[in-house]
């Protein structure tokens, strides 16, 4: 197990130690996702704020956070299929000595271990995938997309993509940021999502709407997904004066565009705590759930959101958490909050 806390990196502009091994640590972290990390979750993963857990042999880990007592993973173990199990049972075991809870969040394959470890199992989450291959905004499900489409060409709007030594582009998103968490009255949540400074990124692919005369009226940016052959919706900001539907916009030229260079599917990302938790084996979201989505439902529209995510007829993908019996709910859904918010 291999545990990296900040504040054990020494401040000297030489690499210590532990810095080396940091390194050392993370590039075998991209190895393992380059070679396995089909997740919508995989580049957050890598996140410097993350800790990384190896299984004993080091051919899986896991990345994750601890807050509250509990740690919470940043999306499904990754790594060779056999080494998973491993995984699972030897995170679990190492958080029992920290007398830590475990909790394994937002994850996409519902390994039976987490059963047989006596895990309990909560849908928190649902991921809205779109195959690129076949799309077309055809049909009257599509009138809100073509719509915006139709009125960026009457306004001459404009499609491109940001790179990062575009200085004046990056000042004026830096400004449409500032605008959407103002309007929020909340911090960038963060955790399993990026924030403004990870457009510098070169993974990271970003596009923007423009107008004729050089304001920009709204850009999203998209993760690797690395071995799924597709990308991840991170981040969305318009601003405030923004044209109607620029967003609907953005997202459908941003998959118009992937699918030109060959990518197969993109996700919008998740959609949280909008499940009914009627799967088999799935627990009610309880009182915790309720309690954080009432909490968070004056900066954060849930339902608004998944309304939005529709309009591009994704087909849904469950996300889960499992965590032990007893307090593990509500003490893992108190982190989760605190780490949504501590960014």
């Amino acid at each position: 197990m291999v545990n990296l806390e900040a504040s054990e990196i020494a401040s000297d502009n030489l690499l210590s130690p532990l810095q080396l091994l940091m390194e050392t640590r993370r590039e075998q972290a991209r190895q393992l996702l380059q070679e396995w990390g089909n997740h919508s979750l995989s580049y957050l993963m890598l996140n410097p704020d993350n800790r990384l857990f190896f299984e004993s042999t080091g051919q899986a880990f896991v990345a994750y956070r601890v807050n509250f007592g509990a740690a919470i993973t940043v999306g499904d173990p990754t790594g060779q299929p056999e080494a998973i199990k491993r995984c699972i049972s030897e995170f679990s075991a190492a958080c029992r000595r920290k007398r830590w809870i475990p909790v394994f969040f937002s994850i996409e394959k519902p390994h039976r271990h987490y059963r047989t470890l006596g895990y309990k199992g909560v849908q928190v989450a649902e991921d809205a995938a779109i195959e690129l291959e076949l799309l077309e905004f055809k049909g009257k499900n599509w009138q809100d997309v073509r719509t915006s489409l139709n009125r960026a060409n009457r306004e001459e709007i404009q499609f491109c993509q940001f790179f990062p030594e575009n200085h004046e582009i990056m000042a004026q998103f830096r400004q449409i940021s500032r605008e959407w968490v103002r309007n929020k009255n909340m911090p960038e949540l963060g955790f399993t999502l990026g924030t403004i400074a990870s457009l510098q990124n070169p993974e990271v692919r970003s596009y923007y709407a423009i107008d004729k005369v050089g304001k920009v009226h709204g850009m999203v940016s998209w993760l690797p997904r690395y071995t799924a052959n597709g990308w991840t919706l991170d981040l969305m900001r318009r601003r405030n004066e923004a044209m109607p539907g620029i967003m609907e916009f953005l997202i459908a030229r941003s998959a118009l565009a992937f699918r030109e260079e060959g990518y197969s599917t993109i996700s919008l990302g998740a959609s949280p705590l909008t499940a009914d938790n009627k799967q088999e084996g799935m627990l009610s979201a309880g009182w915790m759930l309720k309690q954080v989505k009432q909490y968070l439902h004056n900066y954060y529209d849930f339902e608004g959101l998944h309304d939005f995510k529709r309009k591009f007829l994704p087909t849904w993908k469950p996300l889960y958490a499992f965590y032990p019996g007893g307090f593990g709910l509500t003490q893992g859904g108190l982190a989760i909050l605190r780490l949504y918010l501590s960014n």
